[in-house]
């Protein structure tokens, strides 16, 4: 039988997230109607969208979630590095580096990650809380990723702010229950907890209603990552542009439901017909009157569309604005017309409301993705050893997606920038104050901002080496031409 010290973090967990779960009914009916189930015992068959009337804050949502993902991890564009922090990299070590991310580029294709990522940020952009749980797929040497719906799961972090406990439910019938456990005649809802367990993870299933334990097992790495959106320090759970909208999205949303009815008003009015009359209003119906009076006409409603569809666009327009979705049209144009760093610059107020949304983004789900991609990876032994070197020493991520880079070069290099172009005129009138910079370490990083691969760089010894030949090259040079002059003047004295 399950422990009492699980029972009673989870009822600890699950009142903790009581005051989260009406707000997240909302946001389900009004941005993700598909998830509207989720918090109703109703078949996923079911009837969804009824309620809505406007379809502002999907779209939204989603536009938002795919830029994210199309400017941050796609699949068709190399979006991340590994390097070394203060350290000197030789060329076998910069091959390795290269070589790993190669190969780890290769485990994200051969996994689900691409096709799960995007509904892990919709949840994330919506409820505020995203969750992604990850394993190795034994079966076919590959890593399964698996996005939990946040009204089936209950968190909890350290004191570090680090999620390091959830717990999780999911219903299996006694047919999948014996598939998956091995046990018979269990049906119904499940728990599955992973709690800290010294240098490890205790994980356990139970069944919730009857305690009975059907597996136990324990992690070396901690399988689920969680993000919060958007996060307030005395709340575990995160909080999301849908959840700052959600009052004029509702607005919205009536607005759009008296539009309809109004427009069916217009085109079916009600209409005054004489007491007793046969009204056949059909096409080409043939009503009879003797006289005028009798008459039958429609009900002057008094509607006037253009009022109301012109407050409908200005509010539509400010749901768009809570997600930011005119910078990632800008950006989605940027090669027509701008960088994307000039896109950066030119929105500068929603990068930076992108900047602390995308910091929390990387640091939350991309640094865990890679490093428990990495770690099952390695540990399957689908990569190379490192060489000696670099055993013990830390390795970071450096992220190469256009949304990244752009952010990156905009605060990086504004300050190089701007410290060349203030220098020039000096460099201009005294060409020899240019002795005073390092302009070897300048163009290393200016190369290293924009992202560009290692191997376009030359070891610094080999520059080195290259430019000792250069000047032996031009002295031998000089000598030959200096020797040739005078052989002449040798033969003008004889």
């Amino acid at each position: 039988m399950i422990d009492k010290a699980l029972t009673e973090k989870l009822a600890e967990l699950k009142a903790r997230r009581t005051p989260f779960e009406p707000t997240w009914e909302e946001l389900a009916r009004y941005f993700c109607p598909y998830r509207e189930n989720l918090f109703y015992d109703r078949t996923p068959e079911s009837p969804i969208g009824k309620y809505l009337f406007d379809s502002t804050g999907v779209s939204a949502v989603r536009m938002l979630a795919e830029g994210l993902f199309g400017y941050l991890m796609s699949p068709s564009l190399d979006w991340f590095k590994l390097e070394v922090p203060d350290m000197d990299t030789d060329a076998e070590t910069k091959y390795w580096l290269e070589g790993i991310v190669k190969d780890l580029y290769a485990a994200f294709r051969r996994s689900n990650f691409y096709s799960e990522v995007v509904e892990f940020l919709i949840d994330g952009i919506t409820f505020g809380t995203g969750i992604l749980y990850f394993e190795e797929n034994l079966g076919d040497r590959s890593i399964f990723y698996k996005v939990m719906s946040p009204p089936r799961i209950w968190i909890d972090e350290d004191g570090y702010g680090q999620i390091k406990t959830v717990f999780r439910q999911d219903t299996y019938t006694e047919a999948q229950a014996t598939d998956k456990f091995g046990c018979k005649n269990l049906g119904g809802k499940f728990i599955h907890a992973v709690v800290p367990d010294g240098d490890h993870w205790r994980s356990v299933w139970y069944h919730e209603m009857k305690g009975e334990i059907v597996r136990e097992s324990k992690y070396d790495f901690f399988p689920y990552i969680v993000w919060r959106c958007i996060k307030n320090p005395d709340s575990v759970y995160g909080y999301s542009p849908a959840m700052m909208s959600l009052p004029t999205v509702k607005t919205l949303n009536s607005i759009r439901k008296s539009l309809l009815e109004a427009g069916q008003l217009s085109v079916k009015p009600p209409m005054n017909v004489p007491i007793n009359a046969d009204v056949d209003l059909t096409p080409n119906g043939i009503n009879y009157f003797d006289s005028p009076e009798n008459k039958i006409s429609p009900v002057n409603l008094g509607i006037n569309f253009p009022i109301g569809r012109d407050r409908e666009e200005q509010i539509q327009k400010s749901v768009r604005d809570f997600f930011s979705i005119d910078f990632f049209l800008m950006f989605a144009h940027q090669e027509r017309a701008m960088t994307a760093t000039e896109v950066v610059e030119r929105q500068g107020e929603k990068a930076a409301i992108l900047g602390n949304i995308v910091g929390r983004l990387t640091n939350e789900l991309l640094d865990k993705v890679i490093e428990g991609a990495f770690n099952i990876e390695f540990n399957a032994g689908r990569l190379e050893p490192p060489p000696e070197g670099l055993v013990g020493r830390k390795i970071d991520i450096e992220y190469l997606g256009p949304l990244a880079v752009a952010q990156k070069k905009l605060f990086e290099s504004r300050g190089l920038n701007q410290a060349i172009e203030g220098v020039a005129p000096i460099l201009q009138a005294n060409p020899d104050t240019a002795m005073n910079l390092d302009w070897d370490y300048l163009l290393r990083y200016a190369y290293s901002v924009a992202g560009a691969p290692a191997r376009g760089l030359i070891d610094e010894e080999e520059v080195q080496k290259r430019r000792i030949l250069a000047i032996m090259q031009q002295q031998a040079q000089a000598q030959a031409e200096a020797e040739a002059a005078v052989v002449p003047e040798q033969q003008q004295q004889q």
